[in-house]
């Protein structure tokens, strides 16, 4: 009885390990794998910048980046680099221009406007000659806003690299708004500004200088100051100390858009 009995339970015992023995064998057959290293978070650079030494002119200032803008490279207009004027928040446009190749990072800093809420983040280009100066650039944000959102960018590039009312005109249409200014600023020389308004793309693009003479309103007639605002685009418009914008009916001289602040001093026009 003693001899049937460890039969049946030797069968049975049998009978599980048969049943079991696939998965438990696998089981057996698995490896465990351990990560060699460990992936280590990135640091990125915040509103509290601590300048960082940057190599002497690693990534060089080139002639296509100032207008690479204008074919919507790399973002279309009121866009600038990936950053937005109304949409993009301060610390995030830091990392863009942490991501502009021909950005001198060590020279990336943020301060305060005296006396207002205004804050400017504010860079330099990096140039293959120490000698030469590319310009640098600004951008806006209030610090009231608990959003910090950029209200707009402008980067200021060499005098000669400018863009001609044609190439604007072809490839974004008429502007919508343009100042012809005639002012004196000391004794009785005038002196004359020219500027046009994108309203939709929310760009503003002025001469950089001051002309001695009534400027030709033409193809030819070239920016070499362009500010990236949000859209919709007001706040020139309506703010008296930017002057007197006009409605932009075309090709016309100097003195018909002219501002006449002081009459007097804007030259004769051809078609009043």
């Amino acid at each position: 009885m003693k001899t049937g009995m460890r039969l049946i339970v030797g069968i049975a015992i049998s009978s599980l390990l048969a049943t079991c023995g696939p998965e438990y064998s696998s089981v057996q057959q698995s490896t465990l794998i351990i990560p060699t290293s460990i992936p280590t978070e990135v640091d990125y650079p915040t509103l509290v910048i601590v300048p960082a030494p940057s190599p002497a002119y690693p990534r060089p200032y080139t002639s296509d980046f100032p207008l690479r803008w204008l074919d919507g490279i790399p973002c279309t207009p009121p866009c600038w680099e990936g950053i937005t004027p109304g949409i993009t928040d301060a610390e995030t446009a830091i990392r863009q221009l942490y991501a502009i190749p021909i950005i001198n990072t060590s020279t990336i800093t943020t301060y305060n406007v005296r006396n207002t809420t205004d804050m400017v983040i504010g860079w330099e280009w990096v140039m293959t000659d120490s000698e030469h100066d590319a310009g640098y650039g600004s951008m806006y944000y209030d610090g009231a806003d608990l959003l910090q959102r950029i209200t707009n960018v402008r980067p200021l590039y060499e005098s000669d690299d400018t863009i001609a009312l044609g190439a604007l005109i072809a490839r974004y249409g008429e502007p919508a708004w343009i100042k012809a200014h005639a002012f004196q600023v000391h004794g009785p020389e005038v002196l004359y500004s020219l500027a046009v308004i994108y309203q939709t793309y929310g760009l503003q693009i002025e001469q950089g200088g001051l002309a001695r003479e009534p400027i030709t309103i033409d193809d030819a007639v070239t920016f070499n100051e362009i500010t990236f605002y949000p859209v919709p685009f007001t706040a020139p418009i309506t703010d008296p100390k930017n002057g007197i914008w006009k409605p932009w009916e075309g090709m016309k001289d100097f003195g018909y858009y002219c501002d006449g602040v002081d009459p007097t001093l804007c030259p004769p026009s051809a078609y009043k």
